[in-house]
């Protein structure tokens, strides 16, 4: 069978290869935002007109073609397939690769063909070239392993044939996010994330496929990784590299990543290095992890005490609260206390009472809500810590305090150790959980809601078996109101699933309602620059509203109103990203509206890039976030809607509770 493919694809490549390039049409994709077109293409995207967008696609102006194509990314309906490929020959070179963009978003292996049959077997330094890397790519999210053998095995591109190469590396990564890497594809990306000869953003596409990889084996190739990260003079290059390294537990590159660890000065390389470490023998780690519980940066002290809950020994685990009663950063000594309560065996009763009792004498010695909610989050561990936080939940009037006990109960439903320590009871307690459950459950409480339902839906969960009547849950999910709780509403319909498989009741796609108010937008210029005041300094901002215009026009409006004063970073991931914008300061607030995801051929290969939070297609409202470093996985999946162009350094500094002053808008 792969014989077979082999030779369609030759013959498919050959065929095209001898029609000679259409002529380039000089006319330029120009996105004017005051065109009337334009709107009228944005609109139609936001609303899913997907019949009246195919229509602008014979339209003679190539700016029209290209938007109203580029709008199928986000409207992702795979029975316009053959309609989307006929612009794969369109005249205009942007159009082409934007069609070819869109394809790849469908995700569908029905989208192969035309893209195979699409690309320019021509010389390498053609107009096509933008073409055949977006095909390249496009492949990598819908192609079977065939096509991933062909790609890992291109040999023919030159270091200098950088869009050819970076398209190839795109697709291999895109295989990759997809679990599906071989023995070849990880050989060139080595080749390549070790090439100081090619470009930037090649090195930094192939140093990702072996990042993100979940099991691949770099033996052979371990040492050159390193002897790369040696010379490499890309920051965003060697955090990837670092990573690439946990797939080994080889001794000697358990030494250079213990040598580097110490002379980095870039905090995010000191974060990638400890989470490498994960992979090499605890006793030869340790050491070196405790000394790092004390750095100065919390982003770092916090990593190295998640080490500790990931890779712990229960032997230590009596160490891991000295640590923790010694710690001088309230969110490295909540992690502490966590991977005390992971790691402790659960027969010692009498020392899990004790630090939990210590742990809530933490809660309630701070006034700081972002604190109580690290301590709490450790009780997650903790299975004895169930009716405790369920009494929490109950007693406080806070919304996040309610949440994140949610968040701990949920865990603690789940849990390994739930059977170990109730043994035959372990069901009653569940029952118990279930009628909880009822009684706490309010549509005002969209954090608890969600929380205690994933927890019924978990795959490990053995709660659902025992829900014998879902009535609560059928009756909350019809008090919520829609769109706004619509990430809500889906985990209810999973816990319902769970507990009747049977069941034909299905998740929602929200319809987005929002629609760009343009006498308000043109009091805004496409040159509005946000100006974001935290607690820390300032963040500066500038939009792409050519790309997102929808989700540049709502953080506008809502900045004009001053949503976003007062609001918290309430999540902050080291070295990930830093988010923003919940009402109600959980991560489970929103409007009362939700926007329709706006996908680019915009990537997240550089920090400072702003994005918009999302529970799924077309789910977003008033959450974003701005990443801390390249994070090319969320390329195509989450919207791009503008760039930190001054502050990333307070960026750095924001830690989870921080509050966003104000929002000014300005221009520059």
């Amino acid at each position: 069978m792969c014989h077979k493919f082999s030779i369609i694809f030759c013959l498919l490549l050959t065929v095209f290869s001898c029609v000679p390039p259409t002529d380039v049409v000089l006319t330029e994709v120009d996105i004017d935002t005051q065109n009337k077109e334009v709107k009228n293409i944005v609109r139609l995207q936001n609303f899913g007109k997907t019949d009246s967008l195919v229509s602008y696609f014979r339209n003679p102006d190539p700016t029209l073609r290209y938007l109203s194509v580029n709008a199928f990314a986000s409207n992702i309906v795979p029975k316009y397939i053959d309609s989307i490929a006929i612009l794969l020959d369109d005249d205009n070179m942007n159009v082409r690769a934007a069609a070819a963009f869109a394809l790849g978003q469908t995700r569908d292996p029905k989208a192969i063909t035309p893209l195979i049959g699409a690309f320019k077997d021509v010389d390498t330094i053609s107009v096509n070239t933008t073409l055949n890397a977006n095909i390249l790519e496009a492949i990598g999210k819908c192609g079977n392993t065939n096509m991933l053998d062909h790609i890992s095995n291109i040999e023919t591109y030159r270091d200098t044939d950088t869009l050819l190469l970076l398209g190839q590396m795109r697709s291999l990564f895109r295989f990759t996010l997809r679990g599906m890497v071989t023995a070849q594809s990880v050989t060139t990306a080595v080749k390549y994330a070790t090439s100081p000869q090619v470009d930037t953003r090649v090195r930094l596409m192939s140093a990702h496929c072996l990042a993100r990889a979940k099991q691949i084996d770099i033996e052979e190739h371990k040492f050159t990784i390193a002897d790369a990260i040696r010379t490499e003079p890309n920051v965003n290059v060697k955090m990837a590299l670092y990573s690439a390294l946990k797939h080994t537990s080889d001794p000697k590159i358990l030494k250079f990543l213990m040598s580097k660890l110490d002379v980095e000065s870039d905090y995010r390389l000191k974060i990638n290095i400890i989470k490498s470490l994960g992979n090499y023998s605890y006793i030869n780690v340790v050491d070196k992890i405790i000394e790092y519980l004390k750095n100065d940066n919390p982003h770092v002290s916090v990593t190295a005490a998640q080490y500790l809950v990931n890779n712990g020994n229960g032997n230590d685990a009596t160490f891991y609260r000295e640590f923790a009663q010694q710690s001088k950063h309230w969110n490295t000594k909540a992690e502490l206390y966590k991977s005390v309560m992971k790691n402790l065996p659960h027969y010692y009763t009498q020392s899990n009472t004790s630090i939990r009792k210590e742990i809530f004498e933490q809660v309630n010695a701070t006034e700081k809500i972002n604190e109580k909610v690290a301590y709490l989050r450790a009780l997650s561990e903790d299975v004895n810590a169930y009716k405790e936080l369920l009494a929490f939940l109950k007693s406080t009037d806070n919304e996040v305090l309610k949440t994140v006990c949610a968040e701990a109960i949920g865990k603690i439903m789940v849990s390994e150790k739930f059977d170990l320590i109730h043994k035959t009871r372990a069901n009653a307690e569940r029952r118990a959980f279930i009628k909880d459950m009822e009684e706490i459950f309010s549509p005002e409480q969209q954090g608890v809601v969600y929380c205690l339902a994933e927890a019924v839906a978990a795959s490990e969960s053995k709660v659902a078996p025992l829900v014998k009547n879902t009535a609560f849950l059928n009756n909350i999910k019809n008090e919520l109101s829609l769109p706004a709780d619509v990430e809500t509403y889906n985990a209810i319909i999973k816990a319902l699933k769970a507990c009747r498989p049977d069941t034909s009741i299905s998740a929602m796609v929200p319809d987005p309602s929002l629609e760009i108010d343009y006498d308000i937008k043109q009091q805004f210029p496409d040159s509005t620059i946000a100006i974001i005041k935290t607690e820390k300094g300032i963040i500066k901002m500038h939009f792409f509203p050519d790309l997102a215009p929808l989700s540049v026009y709502n953080f506008i409006k809502l900045a004009s109103e001053n949503f976003y004063d007062n609001k918290v970073f309430h999540r902050v991931v080291p070295n990930f990203v830093a988010q923003a914008g919940c009402p109600t300061g959980d991560g489970y607030g929103s409007a009362d509206y939700t926007i329709r995801s706006e996908f680019s051929q915009a990537y997240y290969d550089q920090s400072g890039y702003v994005g918009m939070a999302s529970a799924g297609p077309h789910t977003e409202s008033t959450q974003w976030f701005i990443t801390h470093s390249p994070a090319p996985h969320l390329d195509g999946k989450y919207t791009i809607f503008a760039k930190v162009f001054e502050g990333m350094e307070i960026l750095h500094k924001i830690e989870p509770g921080e509050k966003i002053i104000d929002v000014i808008l300005s221009t520059l």
